[in-house]
């Protein structure tokens, strides 16, 4: 090869490199980025959560909690409402792959755990009266509550659909998930289409 051919080369080389490098950033900037949207959502819906939790009465974990005839029920039922579309959104994120499985396995929890407590039973079946969230997450968050049940009864044993067979029974969810944070408000609007009472 003569010099011009190895200068060439040489030139073809670095140029190679310098994309490759070029590429290398972007990449771990969009990675950063990624992380970064993550965190804040992460943490916007950690912020609805406990503006919702700390809302409930004191007493609402007791097993004896009874939901109709409460002397704040309006107040009351406005926050399962608040509750159960939150984990609504937090479902359907999971549902499309928009968020991250630690996340939802953390979130997914707080559904299970929420679902074995009486009173959180009784607002869902009043909520699930009056409003649609769609088969698949009806399916979904009753098969929490039929597994309470079971292990209730002693009889966890047996075999029952598990809550995610439940749900796959069903998946009517809304085929785009694109912008979902900013459809987010007309979401619950169209959920909340068939009830009667004035939304909140």
């Amino acid at each position: 090869m003569s010099t011009s051919d190895w200068i060439s080369l040489g030139s073809a080389v670095a140029t190679f490199l310098g994309v490759v490098v070029a590429l290398v950033a972007v990449w771990l900037q969009l990675r950063k980025m990624n992380q970064q949207l993550t965190i804040q959502h992460f943490a916007d819906y950690t912020k609805r959560y406990q503006e919702i939790i700390l809302r409930f009465p004191e007493d609402i974990n007791t097993p004896s909690f009874q939901v109709s005839g409460h002397a704040n029920y309006e107040s009351l039922m406005r926050c399962m409402r608040a509750y159960f579309d939150l984990s609504f959104e937090e479902w359907y994120l999971n549902e499309r792959n928009l968020i991250d499985p630690c996340i939802w396995s953390i979130w997914r929890g707080g559904m299970q755990a929420a679902m074995s407590k009486a009173a959180f039973q009784q607002a869902w079946a009043i909520v699930r009266d009056d409003t649609q969230f769609g088969p698949a997450f009806e399916a979904y968050l009753d098969g929490f509550r039929l597994v309470h049940l079971y292990v209730q009864r002693g009889i966890a044993g047996q075999h029952f659909p598990s809550s995610g067979r439940l749900a796959r029974r069903s998946r009517d969810a809304p085929t785009s998930a694109a912008h979902l944070f900013t459809r987010a408000p007309s979401l619950r609007a169209g959920r909340r289409a068939v009830v009667d009472e004035p939304q909140r």
